[in-house]
């Protein structure tokens, strides 16, 4: 089993245009970039490179775990609130579709754009990774071609986020996450 996730740049219409579950953000997209295993080491290669504030921490983990959503759980009306509506409101947390506006792509744009993969080299070390249980804990330092889980992906896919992120900013788009 692979853990992947999927970032798409959308124009501020074809975001406005999404309804929440079931709605496809590839359509209209101008960008995307798919993380195949590689979100959590990233975000962790991240927190230890910056090794900063909380709301830098909170920045970073925005990349793949956005507040934001649309879904039906802004529906919920929190006036008649009973423990009921936990369950409900979970589901529709965890079914809606998770952004980032173009204000926090541009925030994560700026702190990526002080970064290089010098820098995300240099942070890798895959005994720490699989010591603090980053999927999918098997993180190797074997540097073969098309071999996953190594120093050579994660640098990789920085360097897509890199871009996508500043694709992203160039054009004011909302960043879909799945």
């Amino acid at each position: 089993m692979s853990e992947v996730r999927t970032l798409y740049a959308l124009p501020a219409k074809a975001f406005q245009a999404l309804s929440g579950p079931g709605a496809d953000p590839s359509k209209g997209a101008v960008a995307h970039a798919r993380f195949q295993g590689s979100a959590d080491a990233l975000l962790f290669l991240l927190d230890k490179i910056l090794i900063s504030d909380e709301d830098t921490e909170i920045l970073v983990n925005a990349i793949f775990y956005p507040d934001a959503f649309i879904g039906e759980a802004q529906d919920i009306d929190f006036s008649n609130w009973n423990a009921a509506h936990f369950e409900a409101l979970g589901d529709a947390i965890e079914e809606g579709l998770h952004y980032q506006s173009p204000d926090v792509v541009a925030q994560i744009r700026d702190l990526l754009h002080t970064l290089d993969e010098v820098q995300v080299e240099d942070a890798y070390d895959a005994e720490e990774l699989n010591e603090n249980d980053i999927y999918p804990g098997e993180w190797t330092d074997d540097l073969k071609e098309g071999k996953l889980y190594n120093m050579l992906h994660l640098v990789n896919d920085f360097l897509v986020l890199k871009e996508l992120m500043e694709k992203a900013y160039k054009h004011d788009c909302y960043i879909v996450c799945q």
